[in-house]
């Protein structure tokens, strides 16, 4: 999702591509089909010069005290949004949702491997 402090213009309204033209826009450090995908879609429409690689702690931080734009995953701002540091802001285009995938060799499958996956398709309803 796309976060702003509770002071910027993007607050309360349903933003296009183009209102993050003049902004800066951070963005976790690391590589994810939603980051990724994301970028893709900046640089396509020209708004790449104001993107920001940074860790995914200090983003919330920099959000609640400057006018930019955050692109971060929901689960690490439940505090955040709920005491309202930060807002989530609505968007007409579609952010690529994060995936998640388990890989296992075949022959190394065991009751205990059988049940931790159960735990976690069930965590993930």
């Amino acid at each position: 999702m796309l976060i702003v402090n509770p002071n910027s213009d993007l607050c309360n309204k349903i933003i296009n591509i183009s209102d993050l033209k003049n902004k800066d826009i951070y963005i976790p450090r690391g590589d994810t089909e939603s980051s990724d995908s994301f970028i893709k879609m900046l640089k396509e429409n020209k708004i790449e010069n104001n993107i920001r690689r940074i860790d995914s702690v200090s983003i919330s931080n920099i959000i609640q005290k400057h006018d930019c734009v955050g692109f971060v995953n929901r689960k690490y701002l439940e505090k955040e949004l709920k005491d309202k540091s930060v807002i989530k802001i609505e968007t007409e285009f579609k952010i690529m949702p994060t995936t998640y995938g388990l890989y296992f060799h075949i022959e190394n499958e065991s009751k205990e491997l059988r049940n931790f996956i159960s735990v976690l398709k069930d965590s993930f309803k």
